[in-house]
Parts: structure tokens; C-alpha cells; sequence
């Protein structure tokens, strides 16, 4: 089966937002229940896990550096106080967060849900959720209005506006087959840019049986009259893995391609 290249209705701007939010509604179901948002879990907690015990080290090396100024007296207190204000962003002993960004983040539901999983172990982190749509951007702004550890910017994924190793970690989910062959690899190329640990990239695969469920649920399960069009096409415009090996050897980016039940792909960097 030959990638089809054209351009699903997500991708146009005449769709509304109430339908926009609808059909991403119904996305974010087929994520949750199959297969897509644990593929991408499973990859972004062991690089959570590696930061997070850089980090905790960071933060021992601090208190070991505290300790010993107050053997040296009161000045050697202050100065090792305010070198930890400059490294911590406090004086106060606060954590260090783990810093992440997700790269097409649609309606930011996988930072919204990604913090409160961190959250429930201990994992202090600050996400920034980029899109290029500026609907979706007003969407997700919405929805995160009240989450002080998310952010959302409008931002092309083939050319992020952040300076090399900006973010702990970078991830994108189902973004890559919304891309011609070049876009893909631009975006690989720059996610790899700004990660310091390691990036996740998960994505639909292209293949007869993932197209024939998608047509099912298009007939059977889905509302949405975009998500009806765009669900099958998404399948057929999706990379085999093959083909996103030959995108990483463009962008020259050294991650490793893996393969999930029900016809997932992960691209996986570690540092």
C-alpha cells in the first residue's frame, strides 16, 4: 500500500473549532484505548526516569555543597546560597524541574495528561505545547489556562524557535504523517536540536489491517464528519517502518525505530 500525500481536513483551516475540538475529542479516545497514548507513555517515562535521577543528584550535589559552606562559616553560607538561587531559581530548596516539550500538541491533551502522571510520582515538570495552527492554538490555550506548569505557543515543528538543548525532553504523537517527506525530516531534525536527554516521536503505521479498523470505526463508532474523513486517511498517510528509518538517516539523527501492537510506530532518542 503506496503513502497517500493528500491533505486531511485537520490540516485545512476551514473547519470550525467546535468541530475541530469534536473530532480531536474522538482522537484522543482512540489514543487512550488503543494503543497510542501507552506507546508513548512507556518511551517518555524512562527518559523521565533518567532525568529525574540527574536530577535528584543535582539537587544532593547542592545540599553537599550547603553542607560544607556551613562548616566554613556564615560567608561561605550566603555564597553558597546564592550560587544554589542561580542554579534552583530559589533560595528555598525547591526542586528542579524537568523541562519538556511537545511538538504539534493539538488540544494539549497529552501535556495535560503527562503532568498529572509526573505529578502522582513526584516528577516535577514544565511543559510547553506547540502548534502551528493557530486554532488549535487557541483551543489548547483555553483548556490550559489553568495549569501553571503548561504552555502553549503557536510554532512550526520544522523550525522551533528554541535555542540547542532548550528542553530536558521533546516528544510529538501523531504529527509526523500530517508531513510531506522533507517536513518529517526537517522535524526530526530539529526535535533532536533542542533535546538535551532524549525525544519520542510515536506515530500511526501504515498497513492494510490498521486502514481496514480505521473504516470500521469510521462507519461504526466515529460522530465526527472529519474524523470519518480524516481517520482513514490518517492510516493511509502514515510511514511503514522502513520508510521512518530512511527519514532519520536524512535528518541524520541517531534514534532507534520501534514497532507496537496495534500498528504503532515509536522513534526513540536517548542522549
Amino acid at each position: 500500500m503506496k503513502r497517500l500525500y493528500a491533505k486531511e481536513k485537520l490540516d485545512e483551516d476551514e473547519v470550525e473549532l467546535e468541530e475541530l475540538e469534536r473530532s480531536l475529542a474522538e482522537v484522543w479516545q482512540v489514543n487512550r484505548y488503543l494503543g497510542g497514548n501507552p506507546v508513548l507513555f512507556k518511551h517518555l517515562e524512562r527518559l523521565l526516569r533518567q532525568t529525574a535521577i540527574a536530577r535528584r543528584a543535582q539537587e544532593l550535589e547542592l545540599k553537599f555543597e550547603q553542607d560544607a559552606g556551613l562548616e566554613q562559616g556564615a560567608g561561605a553560607v550566603q555564597g553558597t546560597q546564592g550560587k544554589q538561587k542561580a542554579r534552583t531559581g530559589t533560595g528555598q530548596g525547591d526542586r528542579v524541574k524537568i523541562k519538556l516539550l511537545d511538538v504539534a500538541t493539538g488540544l494539549a491533551d497529552i501535556p495535560i495528561a503527562l503532568e498529572k502522571w509526573c505529578s502522582r510520582r513526584g516528577m516535577a515538570v514544565e511543559i510547553v505545547g506547540v502548534d502551528i495552527h493557530p486554532k488549535m492554538v487557541e483551543l489548547a490555550a483555553k483548556r490550559t489556562a489553568h495549569q501553571t506548569a503548561i504552555q502553549v505557543l503557536q510554532a512550526d515543528g520544522t523550525a522551533l524557535p528554541f535555542e540547542d538543548n532548550s528542553f530536558d525532553i521533546v516528544f510529538s504523537n501523531l504529527a509526523l504523517h500530517h508531513l510531506d517527506d522533507g517536513e518529517a525530516s526537517r522535524m526530526l531534525g530539529e526535535i533532536d536540536r533542542v533535546a538535551r536527554v532524549g525525544w519520542v516521536v510515536t506515530d500511526l503505521e501504515r498497513h492494510r489491517l490498521a486502514l481496514l479498523s480505521a473504516r470500521m470505526l469510521a462507519k461504526f463508532i466515529w460522530r465526527s464528519p472529519v474524523t470519518k474523513h480524516d481517520g482513514p486517511m490518517s492510516v493511509q498517510r502514515s510511514y511503514t517502518a522502513g520508510e521512518a528509518k530512511e527519514l532519520l538517516a536524512q535528518a541524520g539523527v541517531p534514534a532507534v525505530v520501534h514497532r507496537h501492537f496495534p500498528f504503532r510506530l515509536a522513534l526513540v532518542c536517548h542522549a
